[in-house]
Parts: structure tokens; C-alpha cells; sequence
């Protein structure tokens, strides 16, 4: 069966911004903000262009850097993520999350592949997302 860790290792880590050998200092440190849980799995930080902050993956959330602060989102809050479809695929760099509680987030993805950024990372973010979010919802 399919798990997030695989999804995240088919999608997110083959992006040229994501590091998958993160320091237990910066593991330890996130821990000691409480922005993870003991035994929760970093799974990797996509390094964002700027203006785009870091992104920490981990088997149970998505955790936002936000200046000196942090924000987490558990993947089980996540209702529906979406890309603004009517600009340029050039300019697409946010997916509106839209939480389970009524909150939407904007996360901003600024990194691309191949020539002139013809490949935005933000496609690929998304495909995991919705990955996560149809496999949570399904209960299994």
C-alpha cells in the first residue's frame, strides 16, 4: 500500500530545491520550537526560491516557516488544494489549502525545472497533496 512517505519520495524529493538530508540539529531544533512531534518523520525541506520560505515535509504535516516563526499544518486538516488556474503557467507559484476548519492558506512554491522555469514546482507539490488528501479521506 501506498504510503505518504513513498508519495513524497516519488514527487517532492526528485525537485532540485528539496534536501532529504536534514541535520538532526534542524530536526532537534524544530522539535524544541514544538513544530514536530517526537516521533514524527521529517521527510525533507524544499529550500523555496525567494520570496518563498522553506517547506518542511514530514509524515504527518506541512510546516510553514514564517519569518522567525513556524506554522504547521496537519495533512488530516487539508480539505482541497488548488492552483489560481487562470494565470500564466510562468506565474503560478501558490496553492490555496483550504482547511477542514474553514482557514485557507496560501503556500508559495517558487522553484522550477528546465529551461526558462517551463516545469513549475508548484504542479508537482500539488500532485502530492492531493495524493495525501484523497488517501486520508478514504479512511485507509
Amino acid at each position: 500500500m501506498a504510503s505518504i512517505q513513498s508519495w513524497f519520495h516519488q514527487t517532492i524529493k526528485r525537485l532540485k530545491l528539496t534536501e532529504t538530508a536534514v541535520s538532526k540539529e534542524t530536526i532537534e531544533d524544530l522539535r524544541a520550537r514544538s513544530v514536530i512531534r517526537l516521533q514524527e518523520q521529517v521527510l525533507g525541506i524544499y529550500r523555496n526560491q525567494p520570496p518563498g520560505a522553506p517547506i518542511v515535509f514530514t509524515d504527518e504535516a506541512l510546516i510553514i516557516q514564517e519569518g522567525a516563526s513556524f506554522r504547521c499544518i496537519p495533512y488530516v486538516h487539508i480539505e482541497s488544494s488548488a492552483i489560481d488556474s487562470g494565470r500564466p503557467k510562468e506565474l503560478m507559484a501558490e496553492i490555496l489549502l483550504k482547511c477542514k476548519n474553514g482557514d485557507s492558506v496560501v503556500l508559495k512554491v517558487h522553484g522550477a525545472e528546465g529551461s526558462q522555469g517551463k516545469y513549475p514546482d508548484v504542479f508537482t507539490v500539488v500532485r502530492f497533496l492531493d495524493r495525501v488528501i484523497d488517501y486520508l479521506a478514504s479512511g485507509k
